[in-house]
């Protein structure tokens, strides 16, 4: 929908700079994960499945372009029939697809990555939480080719949360940074 979209941008300051070039060329992931609210550590893997599956629903279309393996992989996570380790690299898998559909890195944006974790705290299953997550997330944003730039939200700082100790080239802004404050 990249016309469609590019009229978000008129009268902006952005419509003129030359960063209008970049918008809808990219494929992108959006994943929220705000409702993961779950007291259990397999109520939670049930919240992401549901949340995966959503997100390769939207994506069925790209199955044409795929070999047999890959369409077995993708049916796994759209039909929510993968084992937890196929759920684990979900998020990379559908990266790599969505690169050989389209010929083009992707975009990953996951809102509130910090949702499920904190709810796990709360919940005390935190130690299973972050097995998981340290490579739920790390799978799809750390040495994964097909990545062309992956922005996380969240209330806990990334360093701070402990599951991204071996992710790098990292740029954390808050609203405690005044140059960019006005923007949260």
């Amino acid at each position: 929908n990249k016309e469609e979209n590019r009229k978000l941008f008129n009268d902006l300051y952005i419509e003129n700079s030359p960063a209008i070039e970049e918008q809808g060329k990219y494929p992108v992931i959006f994943i929220s994960m705000k409702g993961v609210k779950s007291k259990s550590f397999e109520e939670c893997l049930e919240d992401v499945r549901n949340i995966i599956y959503n997100i390769f629903n939207k994506f069925a279309y790209i199955r044409e372009k795929l070999n047999p393996v890959e369409q077995n992989i993708f049916d796994n996570s759209w039909m929510m029939k993968g084992n937890v380790s196929q759920l684990k690299f979900s998020l990379k898998n559908l990266s790599e697809f969505l690169n050989k559909y389209y010929d083009q890195q992707v975009i990953v944006l996951i809102d509130e990555y910090d949702a499920p974790l904190i709810t796990a705290y709360e919940y005390n299953f935190y130690d299973e939480a972050v097995v998981f997550f340290k490579e739920f997330y790390g799978s799809v944003l750390k040495t994964n080719l097909n990545l062309k730039m992956g922005v996380m939200t969240g209330i806990v700082r990334v360093a701070q949360a402990g599951i991204f100790s071996d992710l790098n080239n990292l740029k954390v802004n808050t609203i405690l940074d005044e140059q960019y404050s006005e923007y949260f």
